[in-house]
């Protein structure tokens, strides 16, 4: 006969002469229905009526909305969990080559150091400038040019007599040194995820 809801009289029958029909099969009685000691109209009757059984038979069970926000969840996961990964994994290897940079440059100028502080005539071997070159090349890439301009004061210094014209310090070489790893250092750990 139709939907009929649990407040109205049951010994009422739903027939055409006493209800009011929907074409999708709602009805109710045409009888007052007290609720306290209130009357509610026949209009907010079927108002009411009609939203309880339209959304009661729109809603889903609660195990199929627990699916789909699985399948939902699922999806996302697999389609950013590996760009996040790929994301984190550059970011980690960039400050890992940087590192390796910044301990190359710190045992060339300590090795550079010690022999010119054994003998000021001490000249670097064709080795040495190879993976002094390759060091700054590595610089060069992967760091800022300040930070590579730092760099390059204290390359300068590098060899006979210290210096371009040969007038240059050890404790001058040792400074440049010190402010080149700094800007280096601070780089390679400081360096902004986003």
């Amino acid at each position: 006969m139709g939907f009929r809801p649990p407040f109205l009289a049951r010994d009422k029958k739903l027939s055409p002469e006493n209800s009011l029909s929907h074409p999708i099969g709602i009805a109710h009685t045409k009888m007052d229905v007290v609720f306290g000691h209130s009357m509610i109209d026949k209009t907010q009757l079927w108002v009411y009526v009609y939203y309880k059984h339209l959304f009661r038979e729109v809603s889903m069970p609660s195990h199929i909305i627990s699916g789909l926000i699985g399948i939902v969840s699922a999806l996302v996961t697999i389609i950013l969990t590996p760009r996040l990964q790929h994301y984190f994994w550059g970011y980690q290897r960039m400050s890992e080559l940087r590192l390796s940079a910044f301990k190359d440059l710190n045992r060339l100028a300590a090795q550079f150091i010690y022999n010119y502080n054994q003998d000021p005539k001490f000249r670097p071997t064709k080795e040495f400038f190879n993976e002094l070159t390759m060091t700054s090349a590595d610089i060069k890439i992967l760091f800022s040019e300040t930070a590579f301009n730092l760099y390059r004061e204290f390359e300068y210094m590098i060899g006979p007599g210290l210096g371009p014209n040969g007038k240059g310090t050890l404790q001058g070489l040792i400074e440049r040194r010190d402010t080149a790893l700094k800007a280096l250092y601070g780089e390679a750990v400081a360096a902004k995820l986003f």
